[in-house]
C-alpha cells in the first residue's frame, strides 16, 4: 500500500476513507487489514487512452495505468504487478491485450483478462508511439515506433520479432495499423520540417515497404485507420486534419483546420463515417468522412490540451487531457 496523505471517518458506517500518494481513494473497515474498495484515478497528465467495447484503459505521465468501465466508471479489474516505473508515452489495446511503451523504451504487453504486468521488453531509443491490431490472428501483437526505429512484438508478446531502422534524415512520430494487421502506417518528420506517411507490411520476421509514401508539408503527429481499412486520418503538427484513401493514397474530402495548435489525438467511429480529433489547444472536432459538411466543434474540452480521444460503445466520445481528466461527451 502506498503512503496515505489524508483520511477521514464515515460516521454512518465507521469506515475509514483515505487518499494515497498515487491518487487512490481507499475505503477500509476499521477491523479489516486491507481496503474493501480502492478507487483509482490520475493526478498527472494523461498520455494514452484506448477504448475496447465497454472498457477503457488510460495511462498518465507518472506511469499509472487505470482500467475503467464505460457504464459505471471504475473497473472491477486493476492493473497489478511491477508495471511502468517511468513516464508512459503511448498506450493501445484490443480485447486481448493492453500495450504501452515508456520513455525508457520498455514495452509492456498485458492481458486484459488479468491486467497483471509481465516482464517488459526494452527497445533502444525510448518510445514514441504504439499500436495493436484488433484481430488476434495478426502476425504480431504490437508495433512500436520511436525517433530512430520501428519494432514488432511477436504474437505472444514475449519477444521482439522484427526491427527496422529509419533513415538518418527521418524521425519517427506516430504509428497505426489496420484492424487485421495487414498494413502498417508510420508518420515521419523529414529533416527540414516536412512530413511523410510510409506504409509497410509484416511477414513473420521483417517489415516490407507497401506502395508509395504520402508526402505532406507538415509532419503527421497522430494517425488512425478506419475499421474497414479504407481510409487513414492524419492529425498534423501544423494543426490540420487530413483524410486519405489507404489504398490509392489519394486525398479524400473532409478534414481541415479547426484546432489552433498541434493535433494530439485522432480516431474513427466504429462505422468509419466520422473522425474525432483533439488538439493541444484543448479543442475537439468531429468530422464527417467524404463530406464537405462542417465539423462539430468543442473549444474547451480540457485544460492543457486533449491527449486522447475515442468513440465509446455507447456512442459517446471519450476524451483524455493534460488536466488529468477523462470526460465523456454526447453528440
Amino acid at each position: 500500500m502506498d503512503m496515505q496523505v489524508g483520511c477521514t471517518l464515515l460516521p454512518k458506517t465507521d469506515e475509514i476513507v483515505s487518499v494515497s500518494l498515487r491518487s487512490e481513494i481507499l475505503i477500509t473497515n476499521q477491523s479489516a487489514d486491507k481496503p474493501k474498495l480502492v478507487l483509482r484515478g490520475h493526478s498527472k497528465q494523461i498520455v494514452g487512452m484506448a477504448a475496447v467495447a465497454n472498457k477503457l484503459y488510460s495511462a498518465d505521465y507518472s506511469g499509472l495505468m487505470v482500467a475503467w468501465d464505460n457504464d459505471v466508471g471504475p473497473s472491477d479489474l486493476h492493473f497489478n504487478g511491477k508495471g511502468p516505473a517511468n513516464a508512459v508515452c503511448a498506450l493501445d489495446a484490443n480485447d486481448k491485450i493492453v500495450a504501452n511503451v515508456g520513455q525508457d523504451g520498455k514495452i509492456f504487453i498485458t492481458p486484459t483478462s488479468t491486467l497483471t504486468f509481465d516482464k517488459p521488453l526494452t527497445v533502444k531509443g525510448g518510445g514514441v508511439g504504439i499500436t495493436v491490431p484488433r484481430s488476434s490472428s495478426a502476425p504480431f501483437s504490437a508495433v512500436m515506433i520511436n525517433e530512430t526505429r520501428m519494432v514488432a512484438v511477436d504474437p505472444q508478446g514475449k519477444s521482439i520479432a522484427a526491427e527496422l531502422k529509419l533513415e538518418n534524415s527521418h524521425t519517427g512520430c506516430c504509428v497505426a495499423v489496420t484492424s487485421d494487421g495487414s498494413l502498417i502506417a508510420v508518420g515521419i518528420e523529414i529533416s527540414g520540417g516536412s512530413g511523410e506517411l510510409q506504409f509497410f507490411t509484416f511477414n513473420r520476421s521483417s517489415f516490407s515497404p507497401a506502395g508509395e509514401a504520402i508526402r505532406m508539408p507538415s509532419p503527421p503527429n497522430r494517425i488512425a485507420f478506419s475499421p474497414d481499412k479504407e481510409f487513414i486520418a492524419v492529425g498534423e503538427k501544423s494543426r490540420r486534419v487530413k483524410i486519405y484513401n489507404a489504398t490509392t493514397r489519394a486525398s479524400v474530402t473532409g478534414g481541415g483546420n479547426v484546432h489552433t495548435a498541434r493535433v494530439d489525438a485522432i480516431c474513427f467511429s466504429q462505422d468509419g463515417k466520422r473522425i474525432a480529433s483533439g488538439g493541444l489547444d484543448g479543442s475537439v472536432a468531429v468530422w464527417p468522412v467524404n463530406s464537405e459538411d462542417e465539423p462539430a466543434k468543442l473549444k474547451t474540452a480540457h485544460r492543457n490540451g486533449v491527449t486522447g480521444i475515442a468513440f465509446s460503445s455507447a456512442g459517446c466520445i471519450v476524451t483524455a487531457g493534460g488536466d488529468s481528466c477523462l470526460r465523456s461527451w454526447t453528440l
